[in-house]
């Protein structure tokens, strides 16, 4: 059989350019490189309890399989972290479901009066939930199994890069033998992650599964408004459409239920004082995006991408396409 692989791939933009700008004028001063963030697994809500990352079958986007029903997850248990340290981000990572659950900035104090304590951005403790998650839905997808999101395995518990181009991979193999490779590549000197999975198919039959990435936030106020009289600034979510490059989504638009919206390429994106996180999937795709609400009342913007397929030689080549792609 054929040890077909096969490549999903997005990024996850951390901080815009402009915003930066913005606050290198208001906080001049840097603080140490070396500024570290404490694992923080704790949050008091429904699908996040105290010790546990586990995810109610609402919280995750739900697309239909062949047969018109709905594909999600169910509860899952038993997480750990990993820690990334670059110079220009600290890094979280949760093996199960492998999601980005804290990122500190330690180029980017709190406060001038706190130089050394760099300012949290993503979070997932009593401070407040911001987390990045990304997976593998649909068909296939080891993220829509009744059994719960994927437990991946690391190599290290820590891992750490000050001048090169630092990759993390988390590995999993699923009942039907398939291997995937959840792969995060880090930069020394740019605050996009990239995100992308390697699929090893080693069983007898076709592979399918769609890439679904999200933000999920609280309705917690901005922790980087430094207050003072004035207009303030959006806090809310954001997507690009084909005749609205800017669309800003508020907290009511998603309680009144804002609709969804299928682009060629695209990016979502949660927007605060000074700073963005941001999804950009393929380019080169349709990409379905949605926003949410949970019923422990977070917020969530995110994207799905179409089915890709992973053959192996048993398959016909009507599917071959697929095949090697990078």
């Amino acid at each position: 059989m054929d040890h077909t692989r096969n490549a999903f791939l997005a990024g996850l933009a951390l901080v815009s350019y402009l915003m930066l700008l913005a606050w290198n004028e208001d906080y001049p001063q840097q603080a140490p490189q070396n500024a570290e963030i404490s694992s923080v697994p704790v949050q008091n809500t429904l699908d996040l309890p105290q010790a546990v990352n586990s995810t109610q079958v609402e919280d995750l986007p739900q697309i239909q399989n062949a047969s018109g029903s709905s594909v999600a997850q169910t509860i899952s248990t038993n997480n750990a972290l990993i820690s990334i340290s670059t110079p220009v981000h600290q890094v979280n990572i949760d093996l199960l479901g492998g999601d980005i659950v804290s990122v500190a900035l330690p180029k980017f104090p709190t406060s001038l009066d706190t130089l050394n304590d760099p300012f949290i951005l993503l979070r997932n403790d009593n401070g407040g939930v911001y987390v990045s998650r990304s997976g593998l839905i649909g068909e296939n997808g080891p993220d829509a199994s009744s059994t719960g999101r994927p437990l991946y395995q690391s190599q290290q518990s820590n891992y750490s890069s000050d001048s090169e181009e630092l990759i993390v991979d988390l590995l999993f193999t699923d009942p039907s033998n398939i291997e995937i490779t959840k792969r995060f590549t880090f930069s020394a000197d740019d605050y996009l992650i990239k995100v992308q999975y390697l699929i090893n198919n080693q069983s007898q039959n076709l592979w399918s599964a769609n890439f679904f990435g999200d933000i999920k936030r609280d309705a917690s106020p901005d922790p980087s408004t430094t207050g003072g009289f004035g207009l303030k600034d959006f806090l809310g979510a954001a997507i690009t459409l084909e005749d609205d490059p800017y669309k800003k989504i508020d907290f009511g638009d998603i309680d009144d239920g804002e609709p969804s919206y299928s682009v060629n390429g695209g990016w979502a994106a949660f927007s605060q004082h000074y700073f963005l996180s941001a999804w950009v999937p393929q380019q080169d795709q349709i990409n379905t995006y949605t926003t949410r609400k949970n019923t422990a009342g977070e917020y969530l913007i995110g994207f799905v991408g179409p089915a890709i397929s992973v053959c192996t030689r048993r398959i016909t080549n009507s599917r071959g396409k697929f095949l090697g792609r990078t």
